[in-house]
């Protein structure tokens, strides 16, 4: 798959976004990592023999690695491509892997996306109880959902989500 200049400057600015992003997470974490971006270009005929070998492709990359980023250039895409992929692949890795053409259109410069920070102890404690609530029962951001794959959130993230209007909601990052 060949991008334009502008598509391939838009790939370019979506990965270094999601770099970015890792990267404060790790510093607040104290990790001391950084991403390695890996491309994958596939060309093939028929949807399962792309799925399995993205699949051995990401399997590869975890196997080497646990801080990849894989970037999938095939030569066609349909969303429920996306959908087969998931099913077939651990929640581990669903933050580690892009297609080409989800990182030409950034949702996370949506205007209506709101801010989201993962929570500190402190703040999860004192939410919790201020609210009188356990986590568990915090409404769910699944791993697998955009928001959480361009941020690299993990399972067990409590986010804090900032709305436009000042609101302030919180979610807990599952897998499934």
């Amino acid at each position: 798959m060949k991008l334009l200049d502008w598509q391939q400057e838009k790939v370019d600015r979506a990965i270094d976004y999601i770099c970015e992003k890792r990267d404060e997470r790790r510093r607040r974490l104290g990790i001391e990592e950084s991403d390695e971006i890996t491309d994958v270009r596939i060309n093939d005929d028929t949807e399962t023999a792309i799925v399995t070998k993205i699949n051995n492709s990401i399997l590869l990359e975890a196997a080497k690695r646990s801080n990849f980023i894989l970037i999938l250039y095939i030569s066609r895409y349909k969303s429920t491509l996306l959908d087969e992929l998931l099913a077939n692949t651990q929640p581990d890795n669903y933050r580690n892997f892009f297609f080409v053409n989800e990182l030409i259109a950034n949702p996370m410069n949506n205007k209506l996306v709101p801010e989201y920070e993962v929570c500190t102890e402190k703040m999860v404690s004192d939410m919790l109880n201020k609210c009188h609530i356990t986590v568990d029962s915090l409404p769910k951001l699944f791993l697998r959902d955009p928001v959480a794959r361009w941020n690299g959130f993990e399972a067990g993230d409590v986010l804090q989500i900032t709305r436009p209007n000042g609101e302030i909601y919180y979610r807990l990052v599952v897998e499934k």
